[in-house]
């Protein structure tokens, strides 16, 4: 059993990707996608899988191409150790 999961829908528009329907209109967008996220544990790192599940069939497959090359899928969230240096330097155990 998983110790998360969870989906969140991504719209791809214009200008760029969008997390709330409602931030856009509907002549900019693109696609639709959906993030699936499994996380196994507490302390294990999360598991991102895309699903497309609509295109706007007034984009070109170049357009929708285009579009996909300008605006990657956004990624996993990266701490790097200066971040999780400043986010832990007043923690005390």
């Amino acid at each position: 059993m998983s110790y998360d999961r969870y989906s969140d829908e991504y719209y791809l528009t214009t200008d760029g990707w969008k997390t709330e329907a409602s931030a856009f209109l509907p002549d900019s967008h693109i696609e639709t996608w959906e993030k699936h996220v499994v996380q196994t544990s507490g302390y294990g790192p999360e598991d991102w899988t895309w699903h497309k599940i609509w295109s706007n069939p007034n984009f070109t497959d170049e357009q929708i191409a285009l579009a996909n090359e300008k605006f990657p899928r956004p990624s996993k969230p990266t701490i790097t150790p200066e971040m999780a240096a400043e986010l832990f330097k007043n923690f005390k155990a």
